[in-house]
């Protein structure tokens, strides 16, 4: 039996690890914040355009003056959103967010002027189109008085030269504006970018005036990522334009087009042309504990090819490689208003409100304006003064955010050692199958008892008399004769007649008056037990001990 207790012991301490990963309160009990909590205090707005200066030169011969009409305008004409990879403010996006059409510009200074001074009341013909960005159709030119009606004067602004009836002088001055995820645009925002490099690859890298602030967790790779997250802007961050995040799928693990979440073949329509034009192109694309592994690119996958309609995934890879540029020399990193955020989300997002306060208030104080900083603090004190401060001391995650090629679905150790208690537990089981199917049937238990009687009790014995351990020699003056030569185990392995029948230390009547207390003697003609009267465990006719519960063999 002391076999069958030792593997019963096992298995139950195998289930009891196979379980206990699911119970305990460590790392994966804590609530992580989700990945628009961690990426999103480093997400910025873009607005690129062109500061257009226009002079529209008005000439008439039957007048005695030429006429100079002069508007400034500052049309935006690219959006887009990007991220900060450095807390000395470098900022990535895609470089379509920061190359906006010089033509387009000029075309909105020129319309926009002409539709000012030449209302359509008063000249039905001038025809100025209703998009601004482009140009109204002309026919051939014609001579004469009509070269000084404001249509010609039209066609030569479009061609950026003069003719009889005048045209426009136009100078143009690029900006591109970063808007950060702050409280307060006209304080803490709307800052200009200078623009440090910009990719036929279709990444460009940015810095603004600014410090310490928020930046992502740029991670080495998208190797083992699957499910994703794309956050950005489509409008100017404030109160009533809050971060946007979209659900997407990979179509495979490490690859680099997006499809519906649904798990079809279908192209990732949430994200569409208009939207990525509206200022999505450019966002990261974040995994589930918030690392950055790429940015989503500006143009969909065109027609004929896979996934055609959805963005792409610009890799990691591809933009450290330009941030590593030796013009650039940029090292993606993180910062001083980063780790009192993240540790206060933590304990946020574990209901310790009071305990979460002072980590949100040193975000702030490392990067004023901070928009989820300040946010989630007036959550905190509120709760706090509702009599809901939690607990003062929350547990840290035992994992900090990891790289891409680690996610929280990966955690392989633990379910390696699950897999080992579970294929300990088959094999106690398989064990004990086995041992219960060699136990002989309960009739022949019964018949083996009724055949050789059952263990008689020896007389008691003394107050704190030790137990004889039956391994042990007997004492000197109660030892048996040696055993005849003739009494040695057979070649075959089996027990000589002697030994059954003829041993002096069963057979001799003064020998059995000296045996231990308690050890009843088999008669010299009684056939060998073959299987134990107390456990049932098979015995060989040897045995004067059972090899499986240890007891005296009677």
């Amino acid at each position: 039996m002391t076999r069958v207790r030792t593997v019963r012991a096992l298995i139950v301490a195998a289930l009891a690890a196979a379980l206990l990963p699911l119970g305990m309160p460590s790392a994966y009990a804590h609530v992580h914040p989700t990945p628009a909590d961690l990426t999103g205090p480093g997400v910025v707005f873009i607005r690129s355009g062109y500061h257009v200066q226009i002079s529209l030169i008005e000439h008439n011969v039957t007048t005695a003056h030429i006429n100079l009409i002069e508007r400034p305008y500052d049309p935006v004409l690219e959006t887009g959103s990007g991220f900060v990879v450095d807390p000395s403010a470098v900022i990535v996006t895609t470089s379509a967010a920061v190359a906006p059409d010089e033509q387009a510009a000029k075309n909105y200074a020129i319309n926009s002027i002409f539709r000012t001074t030449y209302p359509a009341a008063n000249y039905p013909t001038l025809g100025v189109p209703r998009d601004l960005l482009t140009q109204r159709r002309f026919g051939p030119e014609v001579g004469g008085p009509a070269d000084y009606t404001p249509e010609n004067r039209l066609r030569a602004c479009y061609s950026g030269r003069t003719n009889s009836a005048g045209g426009c002088v136009i100078t143009l001055t690029q900006f591109v504006t970063v808007y950060p995820y702050v409280t307060d645009q006209a304080k803490y925002g709307a800052l200009d970018a200078k623009v440090l490099t910009s990719t036929g690859s279709g990444i460009a890298v940015l810095r603004v005036s600014a410090g310490s602030m928020p930046a992502v967790n740029l991670a080495d790779s998208n190797a083992t990522t699957y499910h994703l997250g794309v956050l950005g802007f489509n409008a100017i961050p404030e109160k009533k334009h809050l971060l946007q995040a979209f659900k997407a799928h990979l179509d495979k693990v490490g690859g680099t087009r997006f499809k519906a979440p649904e798990g079809d073949n279908r192209p990732f329509q949430l994200v569409t042309p208009a939207v990525l034009k509206a200022g999505l192109q450019g966002g990261p694309v974040a995994a589930e504990l918030g690392q950055v592994i790429g940015m989503i690119s500006a143009t969909p996958v065109p027609p004929g090819k896979p996934g055609a309609g959805s963005p792409t995934l610009i890799r990691t890879a591809a933009i450290r490689a330009v941030l590593a540029d030796p013009k650039l020399k940029v090292s993606p990193t993180h910062g001083l208003a980063d780790g009192n955020y993240e540790s206060a989300m933590h304990k946020f997002h574990n209901q310790g409100f009071a305990a979460s306060i002072p980590g949100f208030r040193l975000a702030l104080a490392a990067y004023p304006g901070h928009f989820l900083a300040a946010q989630n603090l007036a959550i905190a004190l509120a709760k706090t003064q509702a009599g809901q401060a939690g607990p003062s001391v929350v547990p840290s995650a035992v994992v900090a955010t990891p790289p891409a090629t680690q996610t929280s679905g990966q955690r392989w150790w633990l379910w390696l050692a699950i897999g080992v208690a579970v294929l300990l537990i088959a094999a106690g089981i398989a064990w004990l199958i086995r041992h219960q199917r060699q136990r002989p049937p309960p009739a022949e238990v019964a018949a083996a008892k009724a055949a050789h009687g059952s263990p008689q009790p020896g007389p008691p014995r003394p107050s704190g008399a030790a137990r004889p351990d039956p391994r042990a020699s007997p004492p000197a003056g109660n030892r048996s004769p040696p055993m005849p030569a003739s009494s040695s185990p057979s070649r075959s392995g089996q027990p000589s007649a002697a030994l059954l029948t003829s041993s002096p230390a069963r057979s001799d009547p003064a020998l059995m008056s000296r045996a231990p207390a308690g050890d009843t003697a088999r008669p010299a003609a009684a056939k060998a037990p073959t299987f134990c009267t107390t456990c049932g465990g098979r015995l060989a006719p040897h045995h004067q001990f059972c090899g499986w519960c240890g007891g005296h063999v009677g």
